[in-house]
């Protein structure tokens, strides 16, 4: 929160603790869905003449697409996909390098869930809010 409050101090932010439904969820964990956008993606691109040679990120991405595509917005009210954080503070339980190429239990790899509709909110408690 502090950082996003460095980036735009002037917007209210809370921390909110809620229900999430998953029926329509974009499980971007799974490799063939990812595979799946992915192709999507480069179709979207020849046919809009986005610029391939340019480094787009996930949320870019998805962003262009959930606005493009009705079938998106439609159909997937929550994205999910897992993120790396480098900076985990190590545990106690076990020992792990974040930067490794083995295979490990890490506790540096965090489920996101992205809310894209309202509808998929339940029920929602709000924890706190900073300015």
């Amino acid at each position: 929160m502090r950082k996003k409050n460095r980036k735009e101090p002037y917007k209210n932010y809370s921390i909110v603790a809620a229900e999430i439904y998953l029926d329509q969820l974009l499980d971007l964990t799974d490799i063939n869905v990812c595979n799946k956008i992915g192709r999507l993606w480069e179709e979207y691109q020849k046919k809009n003449v986005i610029n391939d040679a340019k480094e787009y990120g996930l949320g870019y991405k998805l962003n262009i697409l959930f606005q493009s595509i009705p079938f998106f917005r439609d159909n997937f009210y929550v994205t999910k996909v897992y993120g790396k954080y480098n900076n985990t503070p190590k545990n106690k339980l076990w020992t792990y390098n974040v930067r490794g190429n083995r295979a490990e239990p890490t506790a540096s790899v965090k489920c996101i869930y992205c809310v894209r509709n309202q509808a998929a909110i339940g029920e929602k408690e709000m924890k706190g809010s900073e300015k």
